[in-house]
């Protein structure tokens, strides 16, 4: 070895920093998981606060929804013609719209993004296809509900309707996005969102009214249909009280009748007990309720009648009821 110089310090030899290092590196590592700790403690997602600026109500909503099922009308109207397989094409067809769109980056389906809102998980992060899934299978639960489910949108902190709740999801404000302050005004609704609620609103009763009075009305117009049919077996049977009473038998024969509604009417049986049969025309002219149908009234010797039809009795007169 050379000679060292004089007043030089010998170099310290390698292995003699190896634990330094090894020390060096160990705190430094337990600094990095302190600090990582703190921060992903600090970045913690919480659950959406409640907030008129965050969540979306009902009316909204109400639009969102109103909008996409006028979307879906018309392929609805197609697919249910198809027998049996029609209906779980439109099971598919209205999960794959609602569940695909929103669990898509843009969380909305064309009726939300309109109304300016998006579906979230409650924590306001973006819905994965199974959340979604859930949130719209649930939503049968809002419908044997008599609707209250939905109307719970109305009444809840975070405007939460019934399959929300049991999904874990929310609608809120399209400016709701993960990592960003949230915001603090409330946007206005759009005048087509009125426009849409006050349609709902004015069709919604008059469907309600239709579904009752039109049954109503057809029950009504058969009857009197039936009636004035009734007018020409009410002649036959004045012809066999007479005939009874006259002691010459029931007269049997087939009467003829200009009404358009009535096929034949036939008179038959043995005196004292002559029938008085009706027949309806079987074509398309005739009601369907009394197409092809017959009312008989039983001619007795105590001079009564006694009238029997497989025609619902709504649609007959009293006497025959």
């Amino acid at each position: 070895l050379p000679p060292l110089a004089a007043g030089v310090p010998p170099a310290p030899l390698a292995a003699a920093a190896i634990p330094a290092a090894a020390e060096s590196d160990t705190v430094a590592a337990k600094i990095a998981r302190v600090a990582d700790g703190i921060a992903s403690r600090k970045e913690a997602v919480l659950p959406l606060p409640a907030g008129e600026a965050i969540h979306a109500g009902f009316w909204r909503r109400c639009a969102a929804n109103l909008i996409d099922n006028l979307i879906l009308a018309i392929p609805t109207t197609i697919i249910l013609m198809i027998p049996i397989l029609g209906f779980f094409v439109y099971i598919g067809g209205r999960w794959a719209y609602f569940a695909l769109m929103e669990s898509s980056p843009a969380q909305a389906t064309l009726g939300k993004r309109a109304m300016g809102i998006i579906a979230t998980d409650g924590k306001g992060q973006r819905l994965n296809l199974g959340q979604a899934s859930g949130r719209y299978f649930a939503g049968a639960i809002s419908c044997i509900t008599l609707y209250i489910g939905y109307a719970l949108a109305g009444w809840t902190t975070r405007k939460q309707a019934l399959h929300d709740l049991i999904a874990d999801t929310c609608v809120v404000f399209e400016t709701v996005r993960p990592g960003q302050p949230l915001p603090t005004v409330r946007p206005r609704m759009p005048w087509y969102g009125w426009a849409a609620n006050c349609l709902l609103l004015a069709v919604f009763p008059i469907a309600i009214l239709a579904a009752i009075a039109l049954p109503a009305y057809q029950q009504y117009t058969v009857r009197a249909k039936v009636a004035t049919a009734m007018l020409d077996a009410d002649a036959a049977k004045l012809a066999v009280a007479e005939a009874v009473a006259a002691q010459d038998g029931c007269q049997a024969q087939f009467t003829a009748s200009t009404n358009p509604l009535v096929a034949s009417i036939r008179i038959s049986g043995e005196a004292p007990d002559c029938v008085v049969t009706l027949l309806f025309a079987a074509d398309s002219g005739t009601p369907g309720m009394i197409r092809g149908q017959a009312v008989e009234w039983q001619y007795s010797d105590a001079a009564v009648w006694t009238c029997s039809s497989a025609i619902e009795s709504k649609y007959l007169p009293t006497s025959c009821r």
